[in-house]
């Protein structure tokens, strides 16, 4: 089985993009039929895929990060309400600043509010 799943994966790239007549993946069928080493499987494999395609991104990212100035900027974020008064929303509603840096090809996110 495994030399055909193999082919399917090489001819489609990806089980989820291979929907049968119900619209499931392969994925679907497995965990439908509980089949638990094709689950393995096919989870593995999908996995690797997006592990590969995020690396490739990431490369992309670092090469254009490269090539911009350095800089440092902060986002304040809040939410007001016109229906609400502010004594209400005032420790309800979310608020808080974001600051980007960027430095060489790296990028730091700061924030307090998730």
């Amino acid at each position: 089985m495994k030399p055909f799943l193999e082919l399917v994966f090489s001819l489609h790239g990806g089980v989820s993009q291979c929907l049968d007549s119900r619209t499931m993946t392969l994925f679907d069928e497995a965990i439908y039929a509980k089949n638990n080493p094709l689950v393995e499987m096919v989870f593995r494999h999908e996995a690797d895929r997006y592990f590969e395609t995020l690396k490739k991104r990431l490369k992309v990212v670092r090469s254009m990060l490269k090539e911009l100035p350095d800089f440092a900027f902060d986002l304040k974020l809040e939410i007001h309400s016109s229906v609400l008064p502010s004594m209400v929303t005032g420790n309800v509603l979310p608020r808080d600043t974001i600051r980007f840096t960027k430095c060489g090809e790296r990028l730091r996110v700061d924030f307090s509010n998730l």
